[in-house]
């Protein structure tokens, strides 16, 4: 039978002698330094030997610390590989998404479904985010973002190039028959992109109805198609991300101006992320998916209730 001391009091040695320091070790570990200290006077109690010797404003490790340290440290890294091993096969079959909340309502969810029918041994978890995930410290296998690129030490995929267009109802439509008649609806705006309507109005020759419609603010994209759908005025989004209204009906182009920017809908993780296979699957459905769009469940508005598991 072993006789080891407590986990907390190695846990708390090897950090402070990775360190050399108690304070940096409390930080590590959430703890105080004393607590640090208390842990370590234990261990050294239980040893029967003095691990560091305390100087006036540092720490060193003794001999028998410095070789302690060293054996320890290469016990935890062993016990640390077997758990990441264990953890990869037990969750080989479920995914972890962090997604751009628009794309994931407009555009991933309504899809889901096909990919669950190709995949029904994968269980997909589904988190919404606007920032890249710390992948060394989450569970996060891969995250889809908007923007122009440039996420650097990733493997980075453009899965669309955003293409904006006009949307509204059929009944809005009947009362346009030349963009001049835009003056006469209200124009529905994004918080977050306050240039977005400059810009395409500017790109397509337009400018000159700018500041004279009635103007709506949303504060997403998601929101702003949502109240083009119920016929609150003209939206402008990206064209792939009112692909379910536009096949129902619910929302049409009513004028073929548009405007391709620089940005674009990314995939991004870690190289090394790629071989495990729910994400390889799902980097291949995804690939399929924009290539030739599978079948896509047509939705009412409220696609907000869909079940979404948080991270």
């Amino acid at each position: 039978m072993r006789k080891l001391p407590p986990l907390t009091a190695l846990r708390a040695f090897e950090c402070a002698g990775r360190q050399l320091s108690f304070q940096l070790a409390a930080q590590e570990l959430h703890v105080t330094p004393s607590a640090i200290s208390h842990q370590v006077k234990t261990l050294e109690e239980f040893l029967g030997v003095r691990l560091f010797n305390r100087l006036t404003r540092r720490i060193e490790l003794t001999d028998a610390g410095r070789n302690y340290s060293a054996a320890l440290g290469e016990a935890l890294d062993v016990m640390d590989e077997a758990t990441r091993r264990l953890r990869s096969s037990n969750h080989e079959r479920v995914l972890m998404l962090s997604v751009a909340p628009t794309f994931a309502t407009e555009w991933l969810v309504p899809r889901l479904l096909d990919f669950q029918e190709q995949y029904p041994e994968i269980e997909v978890r589904l988190a919404t985010s606007l920032r890249v995930p710390d992948f060394g410290t989450s569970d996060v296998d891969l995250s889809i973002l908007l923007g122009p690129a440039g996420w650097s030490g990733l493997h980075v995929e453009q899965l669309t190039r955003e293409d904006l267009v006009l949307l509204c109802t059929p009944g809005m439509a009947a009362r346009l028959n030349v963009p001049d008649d835009l003056r006469t609806v209200t124009l529905i705006k994004i918080l977050a992109r306050p240039g977005q309507w400059h810009s395409w109005l500017q790109s397509t020759g337009l400018s000159r109805l700018e500041g004279l419609p009635r103007e709506a603010v949303m504060d997403s994209t998601s929101l702003a198609i949502e109240a083009a759908a119920a016929g609150l005025g003209v939206a402008l989004a990206d064209r792939a991300l009112a692909e379910g209204y536009l096949r129902a009906g619910t929302l049409i182009i009513p004028f073929e101006l548009r405007q391709a920017t620089d940005r674009g809908y990314h995939l991004i993780c870690p190289a090394s992320h790629l071989q495990k296979t729910a994400v390889s699957a799902f980097v291949e459905w995804i690939r399929e998916q924009l290539r030739a769009p599978g079948r896509l469940r047509v939705r009412a508005h409220n696609l907000h209730q869909a079940v979404v598991t948080a991270l």
